[in-house]
C-alpha cells in the first residue's frame, strides 16, 4: 500500500513534508520503507527501512545513505545498533523507554486516513561510554486512498 511518511525527531532536523513510501503488512510482520532526498551535505538520499514483529515486540529501523545506521527497539530493553560512516564502524546501545505501534498500521485500511503517531518511540541511545542521548521519535503516516 502506498503511503505518505512524516517523522518528526529530537535529534535530527524535524521533516514537515509527507515522503512517498511503502506498506507492507502480514500476519507476523510489518515493512514500511520511504526514502528522503539527500540534504545539500550528503550525496545521496536516504532509503530508510522499518520492520516491526508484533508477537515479539521488536522493532528494527535502518537508514542507508552516505552512512548506514541500524538501530533496535523492544519494549524496557537494552538492543544492539550500529552506525557504520567514512570515518568508522561505531556500536550503539537502545535503551527503549516507549515503544507503541498503532493497531491502525497493523490493519491499515486504503481510506487516505491520517495516523498522527502511528508509530511512537522514545529511548536512551549510547554512542559507547559517552552521556546517554535521549530521544523522542514519532513517525506519521497518510495511508493511500482507494481510487474508484
Amino acid at each position: 500500500m502506498k503511503i505518505g511518511v512524516i517523522v518528526a525527531s529530537g535529534l535530527a532536523e524535524t521533516m514537515q513534508e509527507a515522503f512517498e513510501g511503502e506498506l507492507l503488512v502480514s500476519e507476523d510482520a510489518c515493512k514500511m520503507t520511504w526514502i528522503v532526498p539527500a540534504s545539500p551535505e550528503e550525496t545521496a538520499p536516504s532509503i530508510f527501512t522499518l520492520q516491526y514483529c508484533p508477537s515479539c515486540r521488536v522493532m528494527n529501523l535502518q537508514r542507508t545513505g552516505d552512512y548506514v545506521l541500524r538501530l533496535v527497539f523492544a519494549d524496557a530493553a537494552t538492543m544492539p545498533g550500529d552506525l557504520t560512516t567514512p570515518n568508522g564502524n561505531f556500536e550503539l546501545e537502545i535503551e527503549t523507554k516507549k515503544l507503541y505501534i498503532s493497531e491502525k498500521l497493523l490493519c491499515p485500511v486504503e481510506n487516505g486516513e491520517f495516523l498522527e503517531n502511528a508509530i511512537d518511540l522514545s529511548y536512551l541511545l549510547d554512542f559507547g561510554g559517552g552521556e546517554k542521548q535521549e530521544n523522542q521519535l514519532s513517525i506519521h503516516v497518510k495511508l493511500a486512498m482507494i481510487e474508484e
